[in-house]
């Protein structure tokens, strides 16, 4: 997911969408900002779902939700990740392949 400032635009990666509407403590935190922003949702197909299994492969990571949102923010040109899990995002991100925009994960724990 990425947050711009300048113009208020959270991107979401679909997949990701329903885990801010889980509820509880745990997605409070997502739940604001869904409703504070107007969230712009990032498609996943089948190029996301091979990055993302290329990721998975090369990493021997086993989540592929954090896989996938990698694959979209490089897929679609965001350049951060704003997460509470920011040590898989990042592993994922190293393994991205040569030529892929540089992606910060920002941990907001």
């Amino acid at each position: 997911m990425k947050a711009c400032a300048g113009n208020s635009i959270l991107y979401v990666a679909g997949h990701t969408f329903a885990e801010f509407y889980r509820g509880g403590a745990r997605t409070a935190r997502e739940a604001q900002l869904v409703k504070q922003w107007r969230p712009e949702i990032v498609e996943v197909g089948s190029d996301e779902g091979k990055l993302a299994g290329e990721l998975l492969a090369t990493t021997r990571r086993a989540n592929s939700m954090d896989a996938l949102v990698v694959a979209c923010a490089a897929l679609h040109g965001i350049g951060e990740i704003y997460t509470t899990d920011p040590d898989d995002l990042r592993e994922l991100c190293v393994h991205l392949p040569p030529g892929s925009a540089r992606i910060d994960v920002v941990d907001v724990r």
